[in-house]
C-alpha cells in the first residue's frame, strides 16, 4: 500500500492532515472518531469506494473537491480508484 500523508499546520495547530492513495486499489482503512476528533473529508481529487457504514459508495472529486461530512462514530475508510486520490480530512474540533 502507498498512502502519504501531510499534516496541515494553521496558526502552529495541526488540525488536519491530507492523504495521498498512489495507486488505484491502495486503501485507507476503516476507522472512527469521537466527537473531540471528528472531521470532515474533502476528496480533492480523483475517485474512491467508500468503507464501512456508506459501503460501496462511489465518491468522484468534483470542481472544488466533494465534501462529506462525518458523524463522530460513523464508520468510514477509502479505497481508491484511481491513482493519486486525495483526500483532506479537516478537524471539526480545534
Amino acid at each position: 500500500m502507498a498512502l502519504q500523508s501531510r499534516q496541515m499546520i494553521i496558526d502552529g495547530v495541526v488540525w488536519g492532515a491530507i492523504y495521498i492513495l498512489e495507486h488505484a486499489g491502495d486503501e485507507f482503512p476503516e476507522h472512527v472518531h469521537t466527537e473531540d476528533n471528528n472531521h470532515i473529508t474533502i476528496l480533492a481529487h480523483g475517485s474512491v469506494r467508500v468503507l464501512g457504514k456508506h459501503a460501496g459508495s462511489v465518491l468522484k472529486a468534483e470542481p472544488g473537491g466533494t465534501i462529506i461530512n462525518w458523524k463522530a462514530g460513523e464508520p468510514h475508510g477509502f479505497v481508491a480508484l484511481t491513482d493519486a486520490a486525495t483526500l483532506v480530512n479537516i478537524l471539526k474540533n480545534r
